[in-house]
């Protein structure tokens, strides 16, 4: 093992020419490979040795920006076992590194959540009701485009709403190399085009929404009212994109019960812990489409009794509740986004 023969075995050699007695016998009981921490440094060794041949072994391919322009990366395939952690640390230390140029690590959707969470449109989690940083991971994972959303699609969205991407304003608390980051994204991306190209309208015939022509210019997007705009917004999302639905699954018995039945006004309340959680999140009620933090953004929804609620009677209940309201959804969050801005999102 080349561990043992360049370090462990020179130790001991050390070891030998200048102890003696009890405290030599001692180092040389610390040096022995039979122990345990010792193998598992070795191991631990061996583990980074094959995780930086998967390194130099990394596949490159290609990224295409917002602007069209084409990046080579590196894929490398995440190990299994306790490689799996080692890599996680490893990678962590590459991007806070100064010495090395990298500021950006893609994760697929495999590799964060061990499942593909493109396809599902209706995600229920536990661990979500404890903190605000479960429940940020559980949006994060949710966040997945279409492969059918394309840059296109993203510049004619930028187009229709009259803007360029959020910005990075007011944060200084992030480091230092976030900033510049973003900006030069935003260099290389533009902000708004000024009209619809030959790739925009092949997106919006693909949707099935049409413009009206105009005799000058042909179809113009500066002519259309604000209300309009919003509508081909949305139809474009719910065509080439995906609303995913979050929920959270709380606890009505037990002594760790996160609602509580009121007997006097007949209804079920969420205890203090759960009303201060939920007072840091921002989404849109699916019933409504209102845009906001509190309860009003997580209606509770409960087929009956929750303490007696069976999965089958839960799915018909939000099988009933949610038809329809992809479109409610929506026209929350691009209202919020259009009253808010980006200090108001709540997406931190």
């Amino acid at each position: 093992v080349p561990v043992t023969r360049l370090v462990v075995m020179p130790l001991r050699r050390v070891v030998r020419e200048h102890f003696k007695g009890e405290l030599r016998a001692r180092l040389m009981t610390r040096l022995s490979t039979r122990q345990y921490h010792l193998r598992q440094w070795s191991r631990t060794f061996k583990a980074y040795r094959e995780i930086a041949l998967r390194f130099e072994r990394a596949q490159v391919s290609e990224l295409q920006r917002a602007d069209g322009s084409v990046h080579s990366f590196a894929v490398m395939r995440m190990p299994s076992g306790d490689q799996k952690q080692l890599t996680y640390d490893l990678t962590a230390r590459i991007v806070d590194s100064d010495e090395l140029p990298v500021n950006t690590i893609i994760v697929s959707t495999w590799a964060r959540t061990g499942w593909n969470v493109i396809k599902p449109n209706v995600l229920i989690d536990a661990t979500a009701t404890r903190n605000v940083t479960a429940w940020q991971q559980l949006r994060g994972r949710s966040m997945r485009a279409m492969r059918t959303w394309t840059n296109d699609c993203y510049r004619l969205v930028l187009l229709l709403m009259g803007s360029r991407p959020i910005g990075l304003e007011g944060s200084g608390e992030l480091p230092s190399d976030v900033p510049e980051v973003y900006e030069d994204v935003v260099q290389h991306s533009g902000a708004a085009p000024a009209d619809l190209d030959e790739a925009m309208e092949a997106v919006l015939a693909s949707a099935g929404i049409d413009l009206p022509a105009d005799d000058s210019d042909g179809h113009r997007v500066t002519a259309l009212d604000p209300e309009r705009r919003q509508e081909m917004v949305t139809q474009l999302m719910m065509e080439r994109n995906k609303v995913t639905h979050i929920y959270e699954l709380v606890k009505a018995y037990g002594s760790t019960m996160q609602i509580r039945y009121n007997r006097q006004d007949k209804r079920w309340d969420r205890v203090e812990a759960l009303v201060e959680k939920h007072a840091r999140e921002y989404a849109v009620n699916l019933f409504d489409g209102a845009y906001g933090r509190g309860e009003g953004h997580a209606p509770m929804v409960y087929a009956g009794d929750p303490r007696q609620d069976v999965p089958s009677a839960l799915r018909k209940h939000l099988t009933e509740a949610l038809q329809d309201r992809d479109a409610t959804i929506v026209k929350g969050w691009l209202q919020g986004i259009a009253e808010g801005g980006a200090e108001d999102l709540g997406l931190e």
